[in-house]
């Protein structure tokens, strides 16, 4: 089970990392609207 956390946040974080250098944004605020839009994404049908 490790394993595929691992996995899975190295590459949602990488892909996190790159759109924050193409666009000028932090890594930190992407990661954050990720957490909402999910949450948000959650709830409609």
């Amino acid at each position: 089970m490790n394993k595929v956390k691992d996995f899975v946040e190295w590459k949602t974080f990488g892909v996190c990392t790159a759109i924050g250098e193409k666009l000028g944004i932090a890594t930190s605020r992407i990661r954050i609207f990720f957490i909402y839009a999910t949450f948000l994404a959650m709830g409609s049908p």
